[in-house]
């Protein structure tokens, strides 16, 4: 068995300066992550809302915290997603601005949600984590064949590694290293052509490959987790009610509720604003109950500005607040998308 060197020396070197000087060789090779720059970076042609997230809980000895900043951004132009006009939305994290949170799981994650002009349906939702070895899922809704069809970003499997071993003979996963690897297999059925456009990895292999497959009802306007904040901030509940759509997430649909409970007067970026408040819950009540819900306060104006989101769940409390650049600066847009043109055919139980 190959002996695991740098984990001998680590524990060989627990006083003093050699300690210090150990400490410094591994911050010198530690992986860098990519910096974002979230707070001054926009994108062209789309709504650019910056927030500073903050935690409260059990891993913060329910202190409130600062760990990330949140960018959303929504599309002012359209482009074409399979022979059709789609729009964009997009969210980002990374932690990169906060010592604790970056030291301790640092994150670089991406949303981002293919949607029709329209707004009654989620055509695609990626999600990539640019931490875990560039991880990327795609689900596209194919309400044409009532399905949804999932596929992931071909993994490389370790072929023959080496296993390394601590001092008193146990496993050391640090110090494995892999030889060889090799690209897994296609899955059972084909990338379709619109989709796989990445370009090609080793003899021509796709980069996405198939996962599953489930059958649904897509009878109703489906929306997703991100395209459902942009509808609840847009949705006329004067005329129309609670909100009430179907919300997919990989291979599941659920249906939520966008509830209004008033105007109140919240304190965020050093000011104290008037906000309409609405409540996003699962519409069972039960299942509620389990998951948890989210609370968002919206400017109370035309501009409809989220302000500031919360998340109370059974982990802990998420507290989402708009940077005070954002809000400075904030000048309403026209969407590509276009709620208003008739935000009723959101609901899904007409």
């Amino acid at each position: 068995m190959y002996k695991a060197g740098r984990n001998g020396i680590s524990r060989g070197l627990q006083t003093g300066g050699l300690l210090l000087l150990l400490i410094f060789s591994e911050l010198l090779y530690a992986k860098p992550y990519l910096r974002w720059n979230l707070l001054d970076t926009r994108v062209e042609n789309a709504e650019n809302l910056v927030y500073h997230l903050s935690y409260k809980g059990f891993f913060t000895a329910f202190f409130w915290k600062g760990l990330a900043n949140v960018a959303f951004i929504a599309d002012t132009s359209s482009h074409l997603f399979n022979n059709q006009p789609s729009c964009y939305l997009m969210l980002k994290v990374s932690t990169e601005n906060f010592g604790f949170a970056e030291t301790l799981h640092p994150v670089r994650f991406i949303w981002r949600t293919t949607i029709d002009p329209a707004f009654p349906r989620v055509l695609l939702t990626e999600e990539i984590n640019e931490i875990v070895d560039g991880k990327y899922e795609l689900v596209w809704l194919d309400y044409a064949n009532n399905k949804i069809e999932l596929f992931r970003k071909r993994r490389k499997i370790p072929d023959q590694i080496i296993y390394a071993e601590d001092e008193e003979g146990e496993s050391d996963l640090e110090g494995d290293i892999v030889v060889s690897s090799y690209w897994e297999k296609d899955g059972k059925k084909a990338v379709p052509a619109f989709l796989d456009t990445f370009p090609p990895l080793e003899n021509g292999m796709s980069y996405l490959v198939y996962d599953k497959t489930a059958p649904v009802k897509l009878e109703h306007p489906v929306l997703d987790p991100l395209s459902l904040l942009y509808a609840a901030r847009w949705w006329d509940y004067d005329l129309l009610g609670d909100l009430v759509v179907d919300v997919n997430y990989k291979d599941r649909i659920n249906q939520y509720t966008a509830h209004r409970h008033g105007r109140e007067i919240i304190k965020v970026a050093g000011r104290e604003l008037p906000a309409t408040k609405i409540e996003l819950t699962r519409t069972n009540k039960d299942e509620a109950k389990n998951e948890g819900y989210m609370l968002m306060w919206l400017s109370d104006d035309g501009q409809k500005l989220p302000l500031q989101y919360q998340v109370d769940a059974k982990f802990g409390k998420i507290k989402v607040h708009i940077s005070e650049k954002s809000l400075i600066n904030y000048r309403k847009q026209k969407l590509c998308i276009n709620p208003g043109a008739d935000n009723r055919r959101v609901t899904s139980d007409e």
